[in-house]
This record gives C-alpha cells, sequence and structure tokens, in this order.
C-alpha cells in the first residue's frame, strides 16, 4: 500500500471517528436537554406540606409554571428489610407528582409509583437483589420501621434508593418545568408566597448548562458545515473554465452554508439574564459574575443531589467526545486540503 493510500484510510478512519464521537455527543445532550430542562428549587430545611403544594397549584393561573414534583431524601442511608431475611442500606426518598424528577432513572420491571399511593415503593435493583435475591421482585414486600411497602417498581439507578409517597411529608426539592425561565423565576416567587414557604432557598436554572452543551455540539458540526461550503465554494472560483464543474461546487457550496446557518438559527441559545440594556455598561458584568460566584458557592455548601451527579458526569462525557470529534474531524479536513 502507497503512502497515500496508507494516508487516505487514516483520513477516512478519522472522519469515522468524529462522526461517531459528535453523533454520541449530540445523542447524549438531546437526552440531557429532555430530562433536566426547567427550574430546580432547594430550600435549605424541609418547607412546604403537600398540602401546601396543592394549595398554591389550585389557586395559580400562570401557564409559565409549571409543578413536575417535590420530594425529601434523607441524610442517612435507612436498613431495609424483608421477609426473606435480606436486609439493604437504601436512601429513602419521599416524592410528590413524578418520581422521575429525582434523577434520570431506568425502569427494569414494574411501573412508577401512582398518586397516592402510600403503600406502595420503587426500588433499585442492587437493594431488591440484596433483599430478594432476585432484580424482579415486583409485587414482594420490604419493610421500613415497622411499616410494611409492596414493591410497584424495579429501578436502575446512581445510588440505593427507596422512593415512596407520604403526604405528611415536608419537602425541600422542587422540580418545575418553564417555557421562559426568566418569567419562570418570578412565577416562583408568587408560587411560594402561595405555598406559605418559609426559609433560604436557592433557584437553579437546571437547563441552562445542558442548552449551552448543546448549542456547542450543534456549533462544532455548523463550523465543518461551513469549513465544506468554503471549500467548494473556492472549487467553484479555481474552476472558471468548466462551466458545469463550477456550477455543481458552487450549488454544493450555498447549500452547505445555508444548512450551516439554519442549524445556527435552530440550535443558538443566549441566555436572557446575559443581554445588558448597554453593551458598554461594566457594572452589569460585575454584578453577573458575582451572582455566579454567590451561586456557585451555595451549591458548593449543599449536599450534590444524584441528579446533580449524573448531570455533571454526562456533561463532562459530552464535553470530552465532542471535543474527540473537533480535534480528529479538524485533523482528517486538513488532510483533505493537502491532498
Amino acid at each position: 500500500m502507497t503512502r497515500t493510500k496508507r494516508g487516505l484510510w487514516r483520513a477516512v478512519l478519522l472522519g469515522l471517528i468524529a462522526a461517531g464521537c459528535w453523533l454520541a455527543a449530540l445523542i447524549i445532550a438531546g437526552d440531557l436537554a429532555e430530562q433536566y430542562g426547567g427550574l430546580s428549587v432547594r430550600f435549605a430545611k424541609a418547607a412546604v406540606t403537600q398540602k401546601d403544594l396543592e394549595r398554591a397549584q389550585s389557586e395559580s393561573t400562570s401557564e409559565e409554571l409549571v409543578l413536575r414534583a417535590a420530594w425529601t431524601r434523607k441524610k442517612e442511608l435507612q436498613t431495609l428489610g424483608s421477609e426473606l431475611g435480606g436486609s439493604a442500606k437504601a436512601r429513602v426518598i419521599g416524592i410528590y407528582g413524578d418520581p422521575r424528577q429525582i434523577a434520570p432513572l431506568s425502569l427494569l420491571s414494574g411501573g412508577f409509583l401512582p398518586e397516592n399511593d402510600e403503600e406502595g415503593c420503587v426500588l433499585d435493583a442492587v437493594s431488591a437483589w440484596a433483599l430478594f435475591h432476585s432484580s424482579d421482585a415486583v409485587g414482594a414486600t420490604l419493610k421500613l420501621n415497622g411499616r410494611v411497602y409492596v414493591v410497584r417498581g424495579i429501578v436502575k439507578s446512581y445510588e440505593p434508593m427507596l422512593i415512596i409517597r407520604d403526604d405528611t411529608l415536608k419537602y425541600e426539592n422542587l422540580e418545575f418545568g418553564v417555557s421562559d425561565p426568566a418569567v419562570g423565576k418570578q412565577e416562583a416567587e408568587t408560587f411560594f408566597a402561595r405555598c406559605g414557604a418559609g426559609g433560604e432557598y436557592l433557584v437553579v436554572q437546571s437547563g441552562l448548562y445542558v442548552r449551552l452543551i448543546l448549542g456547542f455540539v450543534c456549533l462544532a458540526a455548523g463550523g465543518f458545515l461551513l469549513a465544506g461550503a468554503a471549500a467548494l465554494l473556492k472549487s467553484a472560483w479555481l474552476k472558471k473554465d468548466y462551466s458545469c464543474a463550477r456550477l455543481f461546487f458552487l450549488t454544493a457550496g450555498i447549500a452547505l452554508a445555508a444548512a450551516a446557518v439554519l442549524l445556527f438559527i435552530k440550535t443558538f441559545y443566549w441566555p436572557q439574564s446575559f443581554l445588558p440594556t448597554r453593551w458598554s455598561d461594566f457594572a452589569f458584568w460585575r454584578g453577573l459574575i458575582e451572582s455566579w460566584q454567590a451561586d456557585w458557592k451555595a451549591i458548593s455548601l449543599m449536599t450534590p443531589l444524584p441528579k446533580e451527579i449524573q448531570l455533571f458526569r454526562s456533561l463532562r462525557c459530552c464535553f470530552v467526545l465532542l471535543l474527540v470529534s473537533v480535534l480528529t474531524g479538524g485533523w482528517c479536513c486538513a488532510f483533505v486540503r493537502r491532498r
């Protein structure tokens, strides 16, 4: 095999690696956009009950803010027991609303808890195996602090967990769905006033990081499309004597450029809070950075939740895949350009 052919096969391999890594990053970012869009609210202490939330929802007329779930988690692992003599330690999580808002959960068997089902529970697969020596234990019973629960579903989760419903609990974590995050934060203040919730809390725009990383993934594709369009237009410019070939390259270049522009328009996201009334207002940027620092400090002092741990782990994986895609794709384009 000649040196040219080896270089060509190397370029093809790099191109396939770049495309594969980019597709994997796009899939991860797309899944995260579905799972993490909205606002997350974390109270310093458990502050609201199910009755408070239901009252606030009945009084609310806003369509910008939709309560998806409220939940609380014990700080220590609790001991679970089964009639077979097995035991396991798991995090007990009380939930109101959609259990999937706690963290991305993969349902292995059974189903999630219906509303007002205080006798059932959802158990992770590792704890189910320790308790019942089976990962399919739907319908089995377990004991927690002298109370019996029926397993409704088995899930794959980040940590051992037991999900239950109890209308006497107080919740410190709230998950909201919003169409406009800026308006949603204002509506959240009104919602808390209706709840009568007191104490310190932090509102996190949980979809911000996901939207930004999704934008970066699409930005990489747009960059390669623009590079291809530039190369085709350059070829069209050099082929002045060949009208058919020139027309082909010109049409293909314009089509790629149009696809890149359309991709930027569809995926571009600029947070509204980044837009000052005057771009020369340095006090705005200073205040924005200080607010980021304060939020980051507040979040770092809190105990990381499984949802947050999984989010940033997925974001790191997406970033690494995107970086590999850009580097290998750039190397491939450089080889093609030399040839």
